[in-house]
């Protein structure tokens, strides 16, 4: 069923073979922030670098693999472990792999597929209400006039 992206909880993101067995709602997906760069010179090896810019691209992308990262109080503050992600992002031109995406949304999250919320959806409200005209302040209403 649909469940929005600001609804769901989940303690870590899931990788292709949980996700056989666990899949999200049809209507999530990951996106992957623009926040990584190249850490072998050549840009064959890709490791995840925050960024300081407001205006952030998202990207799809998939998880490869989970791990737990080790922090001292984390778990006490959170009530729950750290990850961070290998994942795969498809970039315009190229697919990349990048190391040590933390899950957060300057990282990796879940989003809403487009046009999947519920306004989009088939059965949704969608009614003309009728409002009378003399609840509207006269210098409210554009009057035109025809001039012949």
């Amino acid at each position: 069923g649909y469940v929005h992206s600001t609804v769901y909880q989940t303690k870590f993101l899931r990788t292709p073979r949980e996700l056989e067995t666990e899949p999200y709602p049809w209507n999530l997906q990951t996106l992957c922030s623009d926040s990584f760069k190249s850490s072998d010179g050549n840009g064959d090896v890709y490791t995840y670098f925050r960024t300081v810019r407001k205006k952030k691209s998202k990207f799809y992308c998939r998880v490869l693999e989970r791990r737990k990262v080790e922090t001292e109080g984390h778990e006490i503050e959170t009530k729950r472990p750290k990850y961070v992600y290998t994942v795969e992002i498809e970039l315009p031109r190229k697919t990349i792999v990048v190391h040590d995406f933390p899950h957060q949304k300057d990282g990796i999250a879940l989003y809403d597929r487009a046009y999947s919320q519920m306004w989009h959806m088939e059965n949704a409200f969608r009614h003309k209400m009728y409002i009378p005209d003399d609840i509207f302040p006269e210098t409210w209403i554009n009057l035109i006039t025809r001039s012949h």
